[in-house]
């Protein structure tokens, strides 16, 4: 699969609509604008066959505005990603690129434009049909545009400040044929598959302004279909298996497109001293429905600065968040979550202790359950209504205790605490 590419003088224009999405979506939210719009889904596949029947799919465009009504206008463009993992749209893609990939020309929207009014919301129609003989994937982007209007604060200011409305569609196509080795057909569901490979370290050159170690590995998708997903990497001691950093990965736009491969990196921020060490990569889609893993060791001679002083390992267990605020009383019952991570390359069991005489209405679960290597598991929090919560606030402590690996010895000097605070409120007629 090709790897489109643009003049380095070129300035990368989806680049620039996110970061004005930013600058937009702050501005908004301490001035308050007049107009806004909403559109969901902001991804869409579709996989029609080749010379047969459109397929129909619907928007939801909402203007949130409570002050004015807005026009929304419809634009289609081709889009396409590059071999680093940069987005291009419209005329950022490269001729050849966009006869061959582009999926503009196969996507028809209901109307160019329509007007909604103040809070009003409307499903919007547009179809995508292929030609006979098309093959593979292509690339469209639905914008909605609504327009330009002046921020809240800018009436009675000595400047003039406009904001642009615009919100995208990614419409992802796949035709019903032969490409990247697998084989498709309308009776054929798609095959999810992702693959990391070649996960693997490199040392800090003697020039590098951080001694940094770095990181790389790299994400195939090797099923028929498109992949979206979170990748992550950790860094673990080889002997016990504790994990020393979380390391942030890197590489565009986390969209695989089928039979696509792409390499993503990050850097070691934490000092390490000699030993060796193991990363993990691990790709996990957005839906959940597909995980892939792969690792590689390395090993440190000599020690390296890294870009802070050398950090302790973490702890067998942490917690998604340090405390649960909750209300409950006679009438009102109160349910949270909480996730717990293990930090070992192996199954941890773990015991859980509610606070003593508070177990009538205070409930966690599960109270014993182990987790799997490097896994998560979600803990529930439930505060009953009962007449014997005391009126006012409450704060207890559960604890999560490990155990040693092969034994029911608890690890104490290894437990977390999760602080629970219940308000408990008056009742009122």
């Amino acid at each position: 699969m090709p790897s489109p590419r643009r003049a380095p003088e070129s300035r990368p224009r989806a680049m620039a609509c996110l970061v004005a999405a930013g600058c937009l979506i702050a501005l908004l939210s301490h001035t308050g604008a007049h107009a806004s719009i909403a559109v969901s889904p902001m991804r869409v596949e579709a996989d029609p066959a080749p010379g047969g029947s459109e397929q129909t799919y619907f928007l939801n465009v909402s203007n949130t505005c409570s002050e004015t009504s807005r026009a929304v206008r419809f634009d289609v463009e081709d889009f396409w990603i590059a071999g680093d993992g940069e987005i291009l749209v419209g005329d950022e893609v490269e001729p050849g690129v966009a006869a061959r990939y582009g999926g503009a020309r196969f996507v028809s929207v209901q109307a160019d434009s329509i007007t909604l009014g103040v809070r009003e919301s409307r499903r919007v129609r547009f179809a995508v049909r292929l030609p006979a003989g098309a093959t593979g994937v292509y690339g469209a982007l639905i914008t909605a545009d609504g327009g330009i209007a002046a921020p809240s604060v800018q009436f009675g200011a000595p400047f003039d400040v406009r904001v642009r409305f615009q919100v995208s569609v990614f419409v992802l196509i796949t035709a019903h044929s032969v490409y990247a080795g697998a084989v498709r057909s309308p009776s054929t569901p798609p095959r999810r598959a992702v693959s990391v490979a070649n996960v693997h370290t490199e040392f800090p050159y003697p020039t590098d302004p951080l001694p940094l170690v770095r990181v790389f590995a790299d994400i195939a998708n090797t099923g028929t279909t498109h992949a979206r997903g979170r990748i992550t990497a950790a860094v673990t001691r080889a002997d016990d298996g504790r994990v020393i950093e979380e390391v942030r990965m890197e590489g565009g736009t986390r969209l695989l497109l089928p039979g696509s491969r792409r390499r993503f990196y990050g850097a070691i921020r934490s000092g390490l001293p000699p030993g060796l060490y193991r990363v993990t990569t691990q790709f996990v889609a957005d839906d959940n429905t597909v995980r892939a893993t792969g690792s590689g060791q390395f090993q440190l001679m000599q020690p390296v600065a890294g870009a802070s002083p050398a950090a302790p390992a973490f702890r067998m267990l942490s917690l998604g968040r340090d405390g649960l605020l909750m209300t409950a009383n006679a009438q009102r019952s109160d349910r949270r979550e909480v996730e717990v991570r293990n930090h070992l390359r192996a199954p941890v069991s773990v015991d859980v202790r509610t606070p003593s005489g508070d177990s009538d209405w205070l409930t966690v679960s599960p109270s014993r359950f182990t987790l799997p290597p490097l896994g998560v598991r979600t803990l529930r929090v439930r505060a009953a209504a009962s007449d014997a919560i005391p009126l006012g606030k409450h704060e207890h402590d559960v604890i999560l205790t490990p155990q040693a690996r092969g034994s029911d010895t608890p690890l104490d000097e290894e437990a977390i605490r999760l602080r629970v605070v219940v308000i408990s409120p008056k009742i009122t007629d």
